[in-house]
């Protein structure tokens, strides 16, 4: 199946599919490169490849039915076929798609062989981004700035964010990442600079076309939420953008800062102090989660706990940047 969050979208797969049977290595290896176009094409349709799926249709004269009327498949060619094509997959990336931006694999078998994989595991596709591809050092430095929420360090954020998204056009969490920094931006009352105009318009159509076909990575409708949230769109558009983010994983977005910040300032101040309390319990090492908890507070107007755990993570090393508690 095609995993979410940081991993490829189906265009830069199917791009990705594309360069790889064009290569030398698969084009003189036909039915390896039958069978991984069949597994990739049904993984993207969400499908699953068990065995006899394939057998049907590589190895058709594999297949025949027994007395009963129940298929019987004859040798072990789609065996043999995978456990190929695992081994041309690897030198393949190893060698000429070493800097491919994704990287395309199938399971391992497991080493107990009396260890089994779900019907259909075995031979369903796996897909990531190439971990030495430049997208990949862009994002970790993206990453790396962003979640220290300072103003400055914002800013070279979103410039990491903007590369990652310029060499991999489609990249999700480089959309996600481009979105989310223009809002804290905006929300620290910071002009983004007119050169990240387009960036920023690019980003949220990767995101508007992932949501309309039915993106299951619950950041990508928390990000169009922040972003609509920022724009001052309709709060009911923001807050079923929110939901359905909920619906996919209700444990992250009900730690999202964003959604705890939407909250407060939506005027549901005691779901967002039950919501950031908690979040502030559970992630005692990380000062940032106080951001919206002493919001929160400071809403329902306990003060004196708010005193209290702004000293806490003021003792943790969090530094205050400019406007870096006012959302």
């Amino acid at each position: 199946m095609v995993p979410e969050g940081g991993h490829p979208t189906a265009r830069e797969i199917e791009d990705q599919l594309q360069r790889m049977l064009a290569s030398d290595r698969f084009r003189l290896a036909d039915k390896q490169s039958e069978f991984l176009a069949f597994v990739v094409k049904r993984a993207l349709g969400g499908k699953k490849s068990p065995g006899h799926i394939i057998a049907k249709e590589l190895f058709p004269d594999t297949v025949c039915k027994t007395a009963d009327g129940q298929l019987r498949i004859v040798g072990n060619h789609v065996r043999q076929t995978a456990n190929n094509l695992r081994r041309t997959l690897v030198k393949y990336q190893a060698e000429e798609g070493r800097e491919d931006p994704i990287v395309i694999s199938l399971p391992e078998p497991h080493g107990d062989r009396t260890v089994k994989l779900a019907e259909g595991e075995a031979y369903t596709p796996q897909f990531a981004y190439n971990s030495i591809h430049p997208v990949t050092t862009e994002l970790t430095l993206g990453n790396h700035f962003h979640r220290h929420q300072l103003i400055g360090e914002e800013k070279i954020a979103l410039r990491h964010f903007a590369k990652a998204l310029a060499i991999c056009p489609e990249h999700i969490d480089a959309a996600i990442g481009v979105t989310e920094a223009c809002c804290a931006l905006r929300a620290w009352g910071q002009k983004v600079d007119d050169e990240f105009g387009p960036v920023l318009d690019k980003a949220v159509d990767v995101l508007d076309a992932d949501s309309l076909r039915g993106s299951k990575y619950w950041r990508v409708h928390a990000a169009i939420a922040n972003l609509f949230w920022h724009m001052e769109m309709p709060i009911n558009q923001v807050a079923e953008h929110f939901e359905q983010a909920k619906a996919l994983d209700r444990i992250r977005t009900e730690s999202h800062q964003p959604y705890l910040l939407f909250l407060l300032h939506s005027g549901r101040v005691e779901e967002a102090l039950r919501l950031s309390k908690r979040s502030f319990e559970a992630h005692q090492d990380d000062s940032r989660a106080c951001i919206p908890y002493l919001g929160a507070l400071m809403a329902a107007k306990r003060y004196t706990c708010a005193s209290c755990t702004n000293k806490s993570a003021a003792s943790k090393g969090y530094r205050r940047d400019g406007n870096a508690f006012c959302y």
